[in-house]
């Protein structure tokens, strides 16, 4: 009923604002795609009533049965519904501009993140590269340096194996 409820508000708000003011605003982008989230779940709910009779468990259930997918979808759209009340954080005076405030340092953190990534990687990469064994092996070489066998460090010869070891 509540579903129906904001359907009902969502159809009307398009009435009057218009297909694109409507979409301009990220709300209302937001409420779309939950209440299509939550039509989705009824939808699964009740052809997994139509179509599965069969009393098996859960476990054995295929991965993708409608009721399995019913209640993620179902999940994902209550995340949804909980992130709406960040739209109404803005008009309060102490937690609006902490919650601007929040947005820049994440920003901020996603850019030192991308960096700190790219040089991890390419350290990575050029470890792989100067430890690499280079040649297949089928062929046969004479144990030298870094490249002996003998040696019980065999942590820089694959790239997962250097990202285990540098951190």
């Amino acid at each position: 009923l509540w579903i129906i409820g904001m359907i009902w508000s969502d159809i009307k708000r398009l009435w009057y604002e218009g297909l694109e003011d409507f979409l301009e605003e990220s709300r209302n982008q937001l409420s779309f795609v939950m209440n299509s989230l939550y039509l989705a779940t009824f939808a699964l709910k009740e052809e997994a009533h139509n179509k599965f009779h069969d009393f098996a468990d859960r476990k054995d259930w295929d991965a993708f049965h409608p009721t399995l997918v019913a209640e993620g979808l179902f999940a994902f759209a209550n995340v949804l519904s909980y992130l709406r009340l960040f739209f109404y954080v803005y008009t309060s005076s102490i937690l609006g501009p902490l919650q601007i405030s929040m947005g820049r340092m994440l920003q901020d953190f996603g850019k030192f993140l991308g960096m700190f990534l790219l040089v991890l990687f390419s350290f990575t990469i050029g470890l792989t590269q100067l430890y690499d064994k280079g040649y297949t092996p089928k062929e046969q070489k004479d144990c030298v340096g870094i490249f002996c066998e003998q040696q019980s460090n065999d942590t820089f010869h694959s790239f997962i194996g250097t990202c285990f070891a540098l951190f």
